[in-house]
């Protein structure tokens, strides 16, 4: 199932970006101040990693200072990725797939932008709403086929 809309044209195309080197506590200031919830670690345009919420909560959570911890100690190095040019249902299903709630865009190796839920409930709800409900009947297939073994 095709959209027509390409992930270039619903992704943010200015992503909030941090250095590798700064503190997990100026990580979490800019998210505060710029109301997201991630950051993309980018070095010469190209995307070295992302910060999360989540992430920041395992730091607390494992008793490690935010003031001293820097980013690159806690991002995700491994990031999945999509091209501008992708069809935006083909995005949703990379992100339904690999359980992820944000995608960066990248073109030639350079980081041209970022997905996320909020984009995509924007321009195609009722797309989102029918990728939900495959997912869960996709979890319900194979729970039964589990049970059956």
């Amino acid at each position: 199932m095709k959209t027509g809309i390409s992930v270039g044209d619903a992704m943010s195309q200015n992503p909030v970006a941090i250095d590798s080197n700064d503190t997990v506590v100026k990580a979490s200031k800019l998210m505060l101040k710029k109301r997201v919830g991630s950051l993309l670690i980018v070095k010469a345009g190209e995307l070295k990693g992302l910060i999360t919420e989540k992430d920041i909560v395992r730091l607390i959570a494992k008793g490690l200072s935010p003031n001293k911890t820097k980013v690159s100690d806690v991002m995700t190095k491994k990031v999945h990725t999509i091209k501008p040019s992708e069809d935006l249902f083909e995005a949703i299903k990379h992100m339904k797939k690999n359980k992820v709630r944000r995608l960066p865009v990248v073109y030639r190796k350079k980081l041209v932008g970022l997905l996320t839920e909020t984009d995509v409930l924007t321009l195609q709800p009722v797309l989102y709403e029918m990728l939900y409900d495959w997912g869960n009947i996709e979890a319900s297939r194979k729970k039964l086929e589990f049970e059956e073994e």
